[in-house]
């Protein structure tokens, strides 16, 4: 008689055969050592290309601000020499980068500072509504705001470098939820995206620069920002990445059983038919404005 065809025990290696716990370690692996890489990047990119003042000692820019003429209307509305900021117009700012990207977007020069203030000997938090900054038209026909102040400066030690690159990461990833919260409230549009054809134009741009030092650290913070970028947009809750997996083992290890593999299935299929659309429009645009110049 033909023998019976015993089934095969369940690889315990096997990815679904594992404690949701691992699974959900093993998912969000992935996007935490596109993080790890950031970092690494951000403190070799501080400890060699960091440029010294005037005294020729090497200093990274803080948030405190270091001069403010008495003149400035930044100045007549509140702000002060020796604030730290830590928000405009409730965004936190914890680098430079921050104060820059906020104060840019700002369309009116008028905003609402948070700063740490030295008062009475003793550093107290201070709100201070409606501080005003001079706007001037720039060359695109649009309102461009003056910086009528200067940071302080922070000496470079290998501590200080290691807790810089950590700021800037923060910074960069902030700067990527709040561009994803403009796309997602109409501000930019489908035309200000960049896909893979975007992106590697703007690569070969930095690469082609890369011979001068303010060259290779604009390809080393562009390779930062996309790292980065990857790391924080595979961990989004959307079916076909890393998140909307991520979705599905929550559930399962809220609810103690899987979600039946033929719909999580469906979901990623659609989910990722839906991205690959995106990526067709996206690339499209890119050609385009490659195209027209």
């Amino acid at each position: 008689p033909d023998e019976e065809e015993v089934p095969a025990e369940p690889d315990p290696r096997a990815f679904p055969n594992k404690k949701v716990w691992r699974r959900i370690l093993i998912v969000v692996a992935g996007a935490a050592m596109n993080l790890v890489l950031g970092y690494v990047l951000l403190v070799a990119y501080y400890g060699i290309f960091t440029v010294p003042d005037a005294s020729g000692k090497a200093r990274f820019s803080s948030t405190i601000i270091a001069s403010l003429p008495e003149t400035a209307v930044s100045y007549q509305t509140g702000l002060r020499p020796g604030d730290e900021i830590v928000k405009i117009d409730g965004k936190h700012t914890v680098t430079d980068s921050d104060i820059v990207m906020i104060m840019q977007s700002d369309e009116d020069g008028i905003m609402d500072m948070t700063v740490r203030r030295a008062v009475d000997g003793k550093k107290k938090t201070v709100l201070l509504k409606g501080v005003q900054f001079q706007l001037e038209v720039g060359e695109n026909g649009k309102n461009r705001l003056i910086y009528d102040f200067k940071v302080l400066g922070i000496e470079k030690t290998v501590w200080s470098t290691l807790v810089q690159a950590g700021k800037m990461e923060y910074s960069v990833a902030t700067m990527i939820w709040r561009s994803l919260g403009d796309l997602i409230t109409g501000k930019y549009g489908i035309n200000d995206l960049s896909g893979p054809v975007g992106t590697m134009d703007i690569i070969g741009d930095a690469v082609a620069g890369a011979n001068t030092s303010e060259g290779m650290m604009t390809l080393i913070m562009l390779v930062v920002m996309i790292t980065v970028n990857v790391g924080i947009f595979n961990l989004l809750p959307l079916p076909a990445l890393d998140g909307g997996r991520l979705i599905f083992l929550l559930f399962e290890g809220i609810f103690r059983r899987p979600v039946p593999a033929k719909y999580e299935g469906m979901v990623h299929f659609i989910g990722l038919m839906l991205l690959l659309l995106l990526m067709v429009v996206v690339t499209f645009s890119d050609i385009w404005k490659i195209v027209a110049g």
